[in-house]
């Protein structure tokens, strides 16, 4: 039995277009769940954003979307879990 998971924190800024891409090689498109939470300093930024995290469809680029670009930097917490296929 593996252990829980790896968590990374990482910040999300850098929105064009109500997007962001977050790069990472370790974000990959299969064999993994990935848990984003915002970081407790950003949870209010996040949710007056309408911030949300779609899947990854390619290997190393999670997507954000929002409604509204955020006003600073978000910190995410992102815990990777291994899944069986």
């Amino acid at each position: 039995s593996r252990g829980l998971g790896d968590v990374y924190k990482r910040q999300v800024n850098g929105w064009s277009n109500l997007a962001q891409t977050l790069e990472d090689a370790r974000f990959l498109e299969s064999g993994y769940a990935y848990i984003v939470t915002p970081v407790s300093a950003s949870l209010t930024a996040w949710g007056d954003a309408g911030v949300k995290v779609g899947d990854i469809t390619e290997n190393g680029k999670m997507p954000f979307t929002c409604t509204d670009t955020p006003t600073s930097a978000i910190s995410v917490n992102i815990l990777r879990a291994e899944v069986s296929q």
